[in-house]
This record gives structure tokens, sequence and C-alpha cells, in this order.
């Protein structure tokens, strides 16, 4: 991994680097794009750059000084005019295969656990648990995809924070707060291992560790450090 990395002039930035582990994740950085991406050992050894725009310049260089004939022009613009309609909208970062594998990651780093409450899903691809962006995505593009800024917490706890902090511009400093709010037991909700959307149940109710919660909040301290350097 380490020689692929530097044979294509990148970057590592994250994540343990192990051969052959296709189930971990990294963090790679193209310096001559720009461009930050968050991929698997197998994706990124299958790709042939690595880099989307790495690919996309090889390609332009292929193309420079080609002539094409009447016929293929022809062809091309048909094939142009029958693709699907977009809508002229640009795909939602939400629904990029990037961001899916982010949100994996995270989950990774998390070890599938509430950061909170240690909490665990009940089964595979259930929605009791949900990845947070520590730093708001709308005012921090830049880190959407840094797997630092996120943190796995319950559904619960995610609609609660928001609730209280909003949607727009969220930091760091805002769940720390979250953090001391819940360890002064200022908020009253139950957290139980079968709690999703639209309802409560289940016989493995948690309640918040102050220990844990202390931990948490040194660690985001850390974590508050990177994600702003």
């Amino acid at each position: 991994m380490v020689k692929l990395i530097n044979n294509r002039d990148h970057k590592h930035v994250s994540g343990e680097l192990k051969t052959n582990q296709r189930e971990i994740c990294y963090v790679i950085s193209c310096p001559r794009h720009n461009y930050l991406m968050t991929t698997s050992f197998f994706n990124y050894k299958r790709s042939k750059f690595g880099c989307k725009f790495c690919g996309k310049e090889s390609v332009s260089k292929k193309l420079i000084g080609r002539t094409f004939t009447p016929k293929t022009l022809l062809k091309m613009k048909i094939a142009a005019n029958l693709r699907p309609f977009r809508g002229g909208r640009p795909r939602r970062w939400r629904e990029t295969y990037e961001y899916r594998v982010w949100n994996l990651c995270v989950r990774q780093e998390c070890k599938n656990e509430c950061a909170i409450t240690g909490v665990r899903n009940v089964s595979r691809g259930d929605r009791l648990l949900v990845v947070h962006h520590l730093m708001g995505a709308g005012k921090h593009a830049s880190l959407i995809l840094t797997i630092e800024n996120g943190i796995l917490i319950h559904n619960k706890l995610h609609t609660l924070f928001h609730k209280k902090y909003g949607y727009n511009g969220n930091t760091v400093e805002q769940f720390m707060d979250f953090l001391l709010k819940l360890k002064k037991q200022d908020f009253n909700v139950l957290i139980s291992s079968q709690t999703v959307l639209g309802g409560t149940g289940g016989s493995e109710t948690r309640v918040y560790n102050p220990e844990r919660i202390k931990k948490l909040h040194e660690r985001l301290n850390e974590i508050k450090n990177i994600l702003k350097t």
C-alpha cells in the first residue's frame, strides 16, 4: 500500500497501513489536484490512478490533437442526447460513493457502537445509530469526508443535539457542551438498545456513564485540534 501510494505521488493521511486488508479505510490526498479521498485498500489498488482527477487528466491528454470523422461526431451527439435527464442539479454529496465509504469508516473507528452510551445496532443495516458530523457540512465542506470529523451516536441523541443546537454551523465545541449537559443530566431521554425511530422498547436500557463521557470529552479536545490545523 505504501509503495502504491508513493508511485502515484499521493500522500497517506490516516488509516493503519496494512496490505490486503479490504475492510480498513484510508484517507489519501492527491497534492497535484488538492483532492482528499476516502477509500479502501482493494478499491485504491483496483483503480488505475487512485484519484479521479488524475484519471480525467490522463484521458484529456490522450484526446489532445485527436480528430473525429463526421460519422463519429454524429454518433457522439446522438449518445449525448439520449442520456437520462438529471434536472441540471449536481449529485448530492450524501448520495456519493465517497460518502458511503466515509460513513462506513467512521462506524468502524467507533467500533460500531454509540460513542456516548455504548449501545450497538440490534441488526445489520438498522437505523439505531447514525454518524454525526462534528463540524457541520454546510460551513466546513472541506471536512465532509474527514474521518476524524465523524462520530457514531444513538439516533435519539442525534435528534436531541440538533433540536438544541440547530443544523447550521455546528462545531466540535457544541458537541462538547452537549456532553457536559448530558453529564449534568440537563437532558432527560431514554436510550434503549431497541429504540428505533418512532418508538422505544427493549430491556437493555443504558444510562449515561460519566466516566465514558469524560473520556469522550478528552478525545474530542484532541480531534478539535486535528480538524483546525
